[in-house]
């Protein structure tokens, strides 16, 4: 009855600054589960991609902690 799950992701995040205290952020990124091994075939097995687009206040140019 062991429990694994094989997991991989991988995406990126494009910022585009209007000034230097407002940007628009978009990422995008995939993501790979397989834990069907269980006996019970009901878990899940398959991809899932995500989009998301952002706009952000930040302190200056860069990649900060300091985002709104």
């Amino acid at each position: 009855m062991g429990k694994d799950v094989h997991w991989f992701s991988t995406g990126f995040r494009y910022l585009h600054y209007l000034t230097s205290h407002f940007n628009l952020a978009l990422e995008v990124g995939s993501d790979y589960i397989d834990s069907s091994t269980h006996v019970n075939k009901r878990h899940p097995r398959g991809w899932l991609t995500k989009f998301t687009f952002s706009p952000q206040i930040s302190w200056d140019y860069g990649y900060t902690l300091h985002i709104l």
